[in-house]
C-alpha cells in the first residue's frame, strides 16, 4: 500500500469539498437570524436610458449611458430573517451619494433630415437618498428601494465646448432604484 498516493488523494478530496463549500455558502440566501443592519459600501448602477420627443417636424432625443456611481454607501436598519422567508422589509433605507461626474450622454434635435446640432453633456452631483420602504430579497441580497426620494445638495451639468450651469431641480423621485447588500 502506497501512502503517499492515498494521502495526497484525500487530501486533494478534503480541499475539493472546502472549495464546494466555501462556494455554496458564498451564493447561498442570508440564514435566519438577526442582523445588525449598519452602513455598507454600494455601487450604484443607473440604467441606459433613450428619451425622445416629436414637435413641428423635428425631433429632440436625449441618450444616456449607463451610469455606474462609486463610492457611494447605503444604511440600513436592523432587520431579522425568519426561516424560509425569502424576502425582508425594511423600513427608512438611505444611501449617500457622494460627489460625482458623470457622463451623461448626447442630446441632439433633428428637423427633417437635418440635424440641427447634437451636444454631449455630463452632470456633477452629491445628495442623498431615502425610502420609508424597502425589500431585501434573501437568496440574491439585493434591496428594492421604492419610492426613492434623492435630495442632490448640488447639482451641476456641463456641456461640450465648456459652458455649466447649475440645475433648478433639487430633488428627484425614482420609482424604483436596486443595490446589493
Amino acid at each position: 500500500m502506497n501512502m503517499t498516493s492515498n494521502g495526497r488523494v484525500r487530501a486533494g478530496v478534503i480541499a475539493l469539498v472546502a472549495m464546494v463549500t466555501m462556494t455554496a455558502a458564498a451564493c447561498a440566501s442570508l440564514p435566519p437570524g438577526s442582523y445588525p443592519g449598519g452602513t455598507v459600501p454600494i455601487d450604484v448602477t443607473l440604467p441606459a436610458q433613450n428619451l425622445s420627443y416629436s414637435a413641428a417636424g423635428c425631433a429632440a432625443s436625449l441618450s444616456i449611458a449607463p451610469v455606474v456611481l462609486t463610492g457611494a454607501t447605503a444604511t440600513v436598519p436592523p432587520f431579522t430573517v425568519a426561516s424560509g422567508q425569502t424576502s425582508v422589509t425594511l423600513q427608512n433605507v438611505s444611501v449617500d451619494i457622494p460627489g460625482a461626474t458623470v457622463d451623461a450622454g448626447t442630446a441632439s434635435l433633428v428637423c427633417g433630415t437635418t440635424t440641427v446640432g447634437s451636444v454631449g453633456f455630463s452632470i456633477s452631483f452629491a445628495g442623498t437618498a431615502s425610502s420609508s420602504s424597502a425589500t431585501l430579497d434573501t437568496a440574491t441580497k439585493q434591496i428594492t428601494l421604492t419610492k426613492t426620494t434623492v435630495d442632490l445638495t448640488s447639482a451641476t451639468v456641463s456641456v461640450s465646448g465648456g459652458a455649466s450651469f447649475p440645475l433648478p431641480i433639487k430633488t428627484v423621485t425614482l420609482p424604483k432604484f436596486t443595490i446589493k447588500y
